[in-house]
């Protein structure tokens, strides 16, 4: 390459009009051109086929068409411009393109030099990680291969055990459906045995009803008599007598009107006076008695109540704690306990103006 320029610089000066040497020198540099750039041979060839066929001037290409860039590399446009009759303003070009492409050349070779380096240390650095992960995968790949073997032969005893076993699964079947079916007849007998004992429920809550309506009804001639003293040797009768007398403040020719069928103490727990339970033949003669009291004729550590089943008399006492509470608190209510049939209720009233209300706790 240093060479041809070197030659393009000496046929400079001798490029002239008129000068035979200067065309012999203009034909040896587009030799030279032509040696250099071999891609626009075609284009020369048809420009001298032109000239020597007697074509008008005017068609030849024109140096800045033949400069014009086209698809080719650098190389292609210095060569077709060094198709055309050369002066020495188009040497000089044509040189400094050279100059120009040269240096590209070697910015590129210089590139590559690099890109050529960075891409073989990335490659080894590849192939590195490549071999760890080929050896780390071939273990593994081992240890899965063992694995599946393990499998399959867990799956071929599993798969014969299960062979055997189908069919046991299907005789199991069949008795669950039979034990199945026995439950549900089994469960229908226990639903039916469970209504019959809500019945029997029922009917037994009734009969407790109505013994406890028959036992109160039997105790309604009854009365109890809390807070008498005992006496040593005492007449149970001449002790009613007596406190019905001074107490109760009823007439003593009333009193021996009165018939009593029985009376007597009862067992008591804890301490205070055993109260007396005493039975009237009549009723009247009970009704009498309760007048009086709820007259308030009674002291306060003495008090008479009718006698109660068991259960009732529980009741009545859990509402005798809340009469209390309403009587002596701020309100100052006045309080009764009401008996009707087995149920009783707590009634209260502020004065003797007010009628008789029921409690709600």
């Amino acid at each position: 390459m240093s060479e041809r320029r070197r030659e393009l610089r000496e046929l400079r000066g001798s490029d002239t009009p008129g000068n035979a040497s200067g065309k012999q020198n203009k034909k040896k540099t587009e030799e030279l051109s032509d040696s250099d750039h071999t891609p626009s041979r075609t284009k020369e060839q048809k420009l001298k086929k032109n000239q020597e066929n007697g074509q008008d001037n005017e068609k030849q290409p024109k140096i800045k068409d033949v400069l014009k860039p086209t698809a080719d590399s650098p190389a292609t446009a210095a060569a077709a411009a060094a198709a055309v009759p050369a002066t020495g303003a188009d040497i000089d070009k044509v040189l400094s393109k050279l100059d120009s492409i040269q240096k590209d050349n070697e910015s590129i070779k210089t590139q590559l030099k690099e890109i050529k380096s960075t891409f073989q240390e990335k490659l080894e650095a590849l192939d590195n990680r490549v071999s760890k992960i080929s050896g780390t995968l071939e273990e593994e790949i081992t240890e899965n291969k063992k694995g599946l073997n393990e499998l399959k032969t867990t799956v071929s005893e599993v798969e014969s055990s299960l062979s055997f076993q189908g069919g046991q699964v299907e005789s199991q079947k069949k008795e669950l459906n039979e034990m199945w079916q026995k439950q549900k007849h089994f469960m229908a007998k226990i639903k039916e045995i469970e209504e019959r004992e809500n019945a029997m429920k029922s009917e037994i809550n009734a009969l407790k009803e109505k013994n406890l309506d028959m036992d109160r009804h039997n105790r309604k001639y009854n009365l109890l008599f809390y807070g008498i003293a005992e006496l040593p040797r005492e007449n149970i009768l001449e002790t009613v007598k007596t406190f019905l007398k001074n107490d109760v403040k009823l007439q003593e020719d009333r009193i021996e009107q009165i018939i009593f069928a029985n009376m007597h103490r009862i067992p008591k727990t804890g301490p205070g006076h055993k109260p007396i339970i005493v039975r009237f033949a009549r009723w009247e003669d009970r009704e009498l008695v309760m007048n009086q009291v709820f007259k308030g004729v009674l002291p306060t550590a003495k008090n008479i109540q009718t006698d109660l089943p068991p259960v009732l008399k529980e009741v009545r006492y859990n509402l005798q704690k809340e009469a209390y509470k309403l009587r002596t608190g701020a309100e100052k209510y006045r309080t009764r306990i009401l008996e009707k049939g087995t149920k009783l209720k707590l009634q209260i009233r502020k004065d003797a103006t007010q009628l008789w209300a029921d409690y709600k706790a």
